[in-house]
């Protein structure tokens, strides 16, 4: 099936978009309101980038068209501090399922991903990968069945970072989230598969509670504090298998 990717920016046409895709796409495949994004949010993340804020890191939002229709969409970061992708959200139209259309969004935001990081001087692309998944066992509302999800995760590469994360407050109002996995991949092939350093989640974490959630400095978050806290106490932390 043919479709094409369109990156969001803050002109007339990349608001729009942004709009259609937030009512149809987001809203609906994102139920839980602690773990959704405002649409103020992510218009103030684009226009923060427009700004020079995210300086050697970034911040994207693209869409993957059929024509007028958002067939899917995701929005992901990149921290050259750790030289790591962050992905935030990351869904396929309900119509589009079952086409082999998650695939290419994924590698698409592996090759934008792996553009950053080049431009930043990591020739061989970004080191790792990170993304937050719902615990089935502890989920009560979701667009896409849990269990499934992560048998998909599994198949590209994906395995659970072994700690008890929670996911700050997206913003004043809303609650942290304590039914995630942390799940990642590592492309670096001369790191362990097995395990990852802590001081790299710590530094992971840092940058995504600072920019992903504008906390100008995470050491005042107490959610973060606390992540920081226990994975002091160990200088590596497992990597498990996702199923």
């Amino acid at each position: 099936m043919d479709v094409t990717f369109v990156e969001l920016d803050t002109s007339r046409d990349g608001m729009n978009l942004l709009k259609k895709y937030y009512e149809t796409l987001h809203v609906p495949e994102f139920p839980d309101p602690n773990e959704r994004e405002s649409f103020d949010n992510l218009e103030k993340y684009l226009e923060g980038k427009d700004e020079g804020w995210y300086g050697k890191n970034n911040y994207h939002i693209v869409l993957m068209m059929d024509g007028d229709v958002v067939a899917g969409g995701t929005i992901f970061d990149y921290y050259e501090e750790v030289n790591a992708g962050f992905g935030e959200f990351i869904t396929i139209n309900r119509n589009y399922r079952k086409k082999s259309l998650f695939k290419k969004l994924f590698d698409k935001r592996v090759e934008i991903l792996n553009e950053d990081a080049r431009r930043n001087g990591h020739h061989s692309g970004i080191d790792w990968l990170v993304v937050e998944m719902n615990k089935p066992e502890e989920t009560e509302v979701d667009a896409f069945n849990p269990n499934q999800r992560l048998k998909i995760w599994e198949k590209l590469g994906f395995k659970i970072v072994d700690m008890n994360y929670i996911q700050p407050a997206l913003e004043e109002g809303k609650d942290p989230v304590t039914n995630l996995y942390l799940v990642t991949r590592i492309y670096n092939k001369d790191w362990p598969q097995e395990q990852i350093e802590s001081k790299k989640l710590i530094g992971l974490l840092y940058n995504y509670v600072k920019y992903a959630f504008d906390i100008e400095d995470p050491y005042t978050n107490k959610t973060f504090m606390d992540l920081k806290d226990t994975l002091e106490k160990k200088e590596r932390v497992r990597l498990l298998p996702m199923v």
